[in-house]
């Protein structure tokens, strides 16, 4: 009897692994919500859409005529990403070259630590915040793979160039190659707005 109770849940591992290992590198035109690139050899991606506090998503900007895709990286030195795209251009097959801004860390966070007698940390101070500034991109491109309106899925492939100074002045390239996003706009409910 536990023979059998352990294969099935071996098979139920086994489909559950099967199900959720989606390669975000994938080029999808489902609205997956998921964003991958390549950064300097380095494969970062982001998935998962939450309406306030998302992770990957876009949303129109009326005042600039504007689509911004926006992630949330899970990379501490590049922590954010977003692509602009005039909206009045936007249409599948059409190739674009978006405004880039991807955020790096120039300084990171310092924090004082007070300690008691046996070496146990007893208080953190901040004393200061992280710094971040922007990557200055000198070349991008923007490929649209879908565009429907209807459904709100907006899926492409991007690359982009540029570089930035560290705290030192030491200058740093930027090379971003394989991009690839698959995204369905959600619109939020009246409680979360």
């Amino acid at each position: 009897m536990s023979t059998r109770i352990l294969r099935f849940l071996l098979l139920i591992a086994g489909l559950l692994s099967i199900v959720s290992c989606e390669d975000p590198f994938e080029k999808t035109t489902k609205g997956r919500n998921t964003l991958a690139f390549i950064l300097n050899n380095k494969k970062i991606y982001c998935d998962t859409y939450y309406i306030i506090n998302f992770r990957v998503g876009y949303y129109f900007d009326d005042k600039d005529n504007l689509i911004s895709i926006q992630a949330y990286l899970d990379s501490e030195d590049f922590p954010f990403l977003s692509i602009k795209i005039p909206s009045d251009y936007i249409e599948t097959g059409s190739t674009l070259k978006p405004k880039v801004k991807l955020e790096y860390l120039y300084l990171p966070s310092i924090y004082n630590h007070t300690y008691d007698s046996s070496g146990k940390t007893i208080s953190l101070k901040l004393v200061r915040e992280a710094e971040y500034r922007s990557v200055d991109v000198s070349a991008s491109s923007l490929h649209v793979r879908m565009w429907d309106k209807d459904s709100g899925v907006l899926a492409g492939d991007f690359s982009f160039k540029g570089e930035y100074a560290d705290s030192l002045g030491k200058i740093h390239s930027v090379n971003v190659t394989d991009g690839v996003f698959d995204i369905k706009h959600q619109w939020p409910t009246d409680q979360e707005l």
